[in-house]
């Protein structure tokens, strides 16, 4: 039987939720900024190795999977060393690029990354099935 989760569930998801971070905390792509021994901040991020195929190059990146800074800390600068950090590392281990993904309708986030020197280079395209498709798609 599949249903949805209810309040009664949480433990369950709370410990695979903790085990995945245990197992993050570990690895080099998970860093916290801590302010007077409070972690106010975060980054997950990892680095992603890519073969070569007959229509695309090998190519090594850094994908930033999320940053997070505590609301009350957001104009301290947080997410500027955050980044700063996530580029040297890049930098020290010779990776040239760092890519992430962020919502359309986050003018905020869009912006933050541009004053950070991140630039669209593509974008993502979806259809819903329940809607009426065009003829000419």
């Amino acid at each position: 039987m599949i249903r949805n989760a209810n309040e009664d569930d949480l433990s369950i998801s709370l410990k695979d939720a903790k085990l995945e971070l245990l197992e993050r905390l570990n690895s080099p792509g998970f860093i916290v900024t801590e302010i007077d021994g409070c972690v106010v901040g975060y980054a997950v991020y990892n680095l992603v190795t890519k073969e070569q195929t007959k229509i695309l190059r090998a190519r090594q990146y850094c994908y930033l999977q999320r940053i997070g800074v505590d609301i009350h800390q957001l104009e301290a600068g947080i997410r500027y060393e955050l980044i700063a950090y996530v580029k040297n590392e890049c930098r020290r281990l010779d990776i040239d690029d760092i890519e992430l993904d962020v919502w359309s309708f986050n003018d905020r986030g869009q912006k933050f990354f541009e004053k950070v020197d991140f630039e669209s280079y593509g974008f993502k395209m979806k259809a819903s099935h329940n809607k009426d498709l065009k003829d000419d798609c």
